[in-house]
């Protein structure tokens, strides 16, 4: 693990560099001298793991990468060229690391240099252009960008004001950047810094250092290459079309030591890797691997929510649909049948279930029952079973249940793989030994969570590196519920949509109710910047709502506001329409019992946990639950910039 050496003054910095993000979300002033003296305090630190050049995948320190990211995340009013130094610096460390998510997370700050480079260094704004789309997944777009600006689509290039050194070592950046998008020579980059240096252009050399650092990180996390050195990947036509067509040319680095362990090998596996590290990718490509070894086979992902359900059928159909394979939900009931529309469309390649609803088929294929027979001919044919948020098993309650389940499934069904995937280490050595596999942890959360205390007599605490400090005070009122609206009315509207979560369902109604009694201008202000468009989506999920309840339902009313609540009694249909508003980002809040915080792959920035008084054995929220909460916050793929407003 490379360390980063960092002092007395340096931890406070990172310290006060936080507090400083805090409390601009919160809509409180700030100093911004303060925040150019700690990321200055800090920026020397940074800049030494650069020089020293000798970082790995997933290697550096966590008080590297938190510090890394805080120097990219200051906003201080310099020069755009001091600014970019900064976040280049930042950001080469970060590429060095392979944190990929946390790059994508600063893709903002470099739009908003191009910008303000636009006239002065036109060649380098277009160079930031595409590097932000590559940072945002789009590769053919940051190519088609540098093809045509460069005249090498058969139109006129992009004609350069004045001609001089400078504007030649800049134009061989953006040449070599787009050589590297089109064809994967990271050569042409290393000569684009050499020439750079060279010349004493500074701004070029830094981002073609970035740029190279960048693309060999990517060219070191690439899926192909990877799944190639595996061997347990099938070598057909069929599977490399589908990793050409599936738009994931990197891993993450707990995905590519997950493949490293032999995750895809044949026989049972459990995975246990921080919340957003992309378990849900490694069992898609288990599933290809699994299924392209034999004709017929098919697969069952057991997802223990119906949330969770709806939104791993959507990836993994999104995901499928390129290896060949059909996916469907089958349902969630204990229901010892199988419905006239599951046998007229034939049953998927891939279904998803609760362990429940897998329960029950068993069962039914034990006796001669109505389509007892194709239950029976549905089972001989699966080859996988995934079992997401296996850690489950622990809890009170269901937990139980879900181990008998499983006990049952491996008795009846002993050569059937088991890929169990956990966002919790705890005990997984353990569930090892009992499906008698290899456990596979390890790994990083791919983005940053600042934790938050807020304590009855008011005080802000910031929990870091083990310590806790005070950063502010907020008066509270012997009121949970009117506590957290409106802690959900402080944060500024660039963090919705806020998660609220709730216990029971009745907590979560009576806080997006607060929330719209409490902010009458907020919401007509929220409203006036929304698109016709978006306004349109609203209103056809408040209609729905009234629909479903009737046109009195408060349900349709808050939807109208921004607002609604999540929890199962409000039909499936609904709450899809829910879940689609909160990834659009039209809702400002949304509150909800914990089922959302056991995988719900949705773009909360912030989550509040009104009280720790929770259902169970202990009555207190469980480190398991806890953690699985914390993951609702800045999930890889969906994280933006996360610093203040300039």
């Amino acid at each position: 693990m490379t360390m980063i050496e960092l002092g007395h003054e340096e931890m406070l910095a990172r310290r006060r560099l936080r507090r400083i993000r805090v409390l601009d979300a919160l809509g409180e002033s700030v100093s911004a001298e303060e925040e150019v003296v700690q990321r200055d305090v800090l920026l020397p630190a940074v800049m030494s793991l650069v020089d020293r050049g000798e970082v790995s995948a997933d290697e550096l320190a966590a008080e590297a990468v938190d510090a890394a990211v805080s120097v990219a995340l200051a906003t201080v009013d310099e020069r755009p060229t001091d600014r970019l130094t900064s976040l280049l610096v930042a950001a080469e460390v970060l590429a060095s690391d392979e944190q990929f998510s946390r790059l994508r997370q600063l893709a903002p700050r470099f739009g908003t240099l191009r910008e303000d480079l636009s006239l002065q260094r036109p060649l380098i704004s277009l160079a930031l252009a595409a590097l932000q789309q590559h940072l945002l997944g789009r590769g053919r777009q940051a190519r088609t960008m540098l093809t045509r600006a460069l005249g090498l689509d058969g139109r006129d290039p992009r004609p350069i004001a004045r001609r001089s050194l400078e504007t030649l070592v800049d134009l061989h950046v953006v040449a070599s950047l787009r050589d590297w998008l089109v064809g994967g020579d990271t050569a042409g980059l290393g000569e684009a810094r050499a020439n750079a240096l060279r010349a004493g252009n500074g701004t070029a050399l830094e981002v073609a250092s970035f740029a190279y650092a960048y693309a060999s990180a990517v060219e070191a996390a690439s899926l192909a290459g990877h799944l190639e050195a595996s061997g347990a990947w099938p070598a057909t036509e069929e599977a490399t079309t589908y990793i050409e067509r599936r738009g994931m040319p990197t891993l993450l680095a707990p995905q590519a030591m997950a493949i490293a362990e032999g995750v895809l090998d044949p026989g049972s596996a459990v995975v246990a890797m921080p919340t957003s590290s992309g378990k849900t990718f490694l069992a898609e490509l288990k599933i290809v691997a699994t299924l392209m070894r034999e004709v017929s086979a098919r697969a069952i992902y057991l997802a223990p929510y119906r949330l969770l359900s709806r939104q791993v059928e959507a990836d993994l159909r999104d995901g499928l649909r390129y290896a060949g394979f059909s996916v469907r939900d089958m349902g969630s009931v204990f229901d010892i049948s199988i419905g006239d529309e599951a046998l007229a469309e034939g049953l998927p390649d891939v279904a998803i279930m609760t362990p429940e609803r897998l329960d029950a088929l068993t069962r039914l294929a034990l006796t001669e029952r109505r389509g007892a027979s194709q239950a029976r001919d549905f089972l001989d044919s699966v080859r996988l079973v995934v079992f997401d948020e296996v850690h489950l098993i622990s809890r009170a309650g269901r937990g139980p249940r879900l181990e008998l389940f499983l006990t049952r499934w491996k008795r009846r069904f002993p050569d059937v793989p088991v890929l169990a995937l956990s966002g919790v280490v705890e005990g997984i050595d353990r569930l090892g030994e009992w499906l008698d596999c290899a456990a596979i942890t390890g790994g990083r959360r791919p983005t940053g969570t600042i934790e938050l205390l807020w304590r009855t007599d008011g005080s802000l605490v910031q929990r870091f590196d083990g310590t806790r400090a005070r950063i502010s005070t907020l008066p509270r009122s012997d009121r949970a519920i009117n506590d957290a609206a409106e802690l959900v009315l402080k944060l500024r509207d660039e963090l919705a949509p806020v998660l609220v979560l709730e216990t029971t369902r009745p907590n979560a109604v009576s806080i997006a109710r607060r929330i719209v009694e409490l902010s009458p201008r907020a919401t007509a202000r929220w409203r006036e910047a929304l698109s016709e468009e978006d306004r349109a989506r609203l209103e056809r999920a408040a209609q729905e709502a009234a629909v479903t309840f009737g046109s009195s339902h408060d349900l349709a009313e808050l939807l109208r506001q921004g607002v609604a609540y999540h929890h199962a009694g409000v039909p499936g249909s609904l709450l899809r329409r829910i879940e689609d508003l909160a990834s659009r980002r039209l809702l400002r809040a949304v509150c909800a019992t914990t089922t959302v915080a056991e995988g719900a792959h949705l773009p909360f920035r912030v989550v509040i946990i009104p009280h720790l008084n929770f259902q169970g054995g202990t009555g207190r929220l469980e480190r398991s639950l806890y953690l699985n909460v914390l993951g609702r916050a800045g999930q890889g793929r969906l994280v933006r910039d996360g610093g203040r407003r300039r």
